[in-house]
């Protein structure tokens, strides 16, 4: 049985911005609406140089319903990796945000490919319904700095299955309250962290990430959200671990690790805990709970 998809709430707890469901439809009609008038057609495929912030998710939602394919890429890459990336995938258009660097619009536009600033919206609305199951949905790529870039593409029928399979093993409810800190072109931090909870109905919190101001913050801010999950990668538990004041409002049910480097670091903080400590290679595998889940005192596991 395919997963019924149903949006939750959207936050920035940094910038404090807030989206509802109605707001979140209303978002995604208007970027429908823009980018009908952009003849964005089904099988087209939409760079998005820009990520973790509302209007992501409500551009990869507006570029679904459309049948065409999004391609989330590193905002930080260089206009050489642009150009090769552009060459290896031939996107139709790219949203760019006001944070995308003006060498990397240049890039794209040298290259032919038609430009978007994601708040150009207008107030006219439009729907949808044009993707199917086998139909590409996303492209998550390397960089090709080195040579030619790898890439992974995820039909509808795919990433459905992988959320199923989630669900089947780890339920929904210890999701209800989610936060990424990782990079919304990352394939973990995208398909397991963000759009699985965030597409069952639960309330996704999403942040810059890498951030070490964030970061030294981790235990206030899980605390202050109520986070029941999260998901990162061995750097930032040992950031968090060093740096931040454990959470004490004892919201966290699950938190989990894109690499299974972190389990010695885990092992090493000597104190058992019943919640689970879920641990899984980032582009192989979705998160699985482990056998026998350890944490750091104060924690989530």
């Amino acid at each position: 049985m395919l997963l019924d998809l149903k949006v939750g709430n959207l936050t920035e707890p940094v910038s404090g911005r807030n989206w509802d469901s109605a707001e979140i439809g209303h978002q995604v009609a208007r970027r429908i609406a823009r980018f009908k008038r952009h003849r964005l057609a089904p099988g087209d495929r939409v760079f998005l140089p820009f990520g973790n912030r509302l209007e992501f998710f409500v551009e990869l939602l507006a570029i679904w319903r459309l049948g065409a394919c999004a391609v989330p890429i590193d905002a930080r890459l260089t206009p050489f990796e642009i150009d090769t990336l552009v060459t290896a995938a031939l996107p139709r258009l790219a949203v760019v945000d006001d944070a995308t660097d003006a060498a990397v619009v240049e890039a794209l536009v040298a290259a032919n490919v038609g430009v978007v600033d994601t708040v150009d919206t207008g107030d006219e609305e439009a729907l949808a319904g044009l993707s199917r199951l086998d139909d590409d949905a996303l492209i998550l790529f390397t960089s090709g700095s080195t040579g030619a870039p790898k890439g992974v593409v995820h039909t509808h029928r795919s990433l459905r299955a992988r959320w199923v399979s989630l669900r089947e093993q780890l339920g929904v409810a210890a999701f209800e309250r989610t936060l990424c800190l990782l990079p919304t072109h990352f394939g973990h931090g995208l398909i397991c962290n963000c759009l699985f909870p965030w597409l069952s109905g639960q309330h996704l919190f999403i942040t810059p990430p890498f951030k070490p101001e964030i970061i030294m913050r981790l235990g206030a801010l899980l605390d202050e959200h109520r986070i029941t999950f999260m998901s990162s990668v061995p750097s930032i538990w040992r950031l968090a671990l060093k740096l931040a004041r454990p959470p004490s409002g004892g919201s966290a049910r699950r938190a989990a690790a894109a690499c299974s480097a972190c389990i010695a670091a885990r092992r090493r903080c000597r104190r058992t805990s019943g919640k689970r400590f879920a641990v899984g290679p980032a582009r192989a595998r979705s998160v699985t709970p482990t056998a026998s889940p350890r944490r750091a005192a104060g924690w989530p596991a």
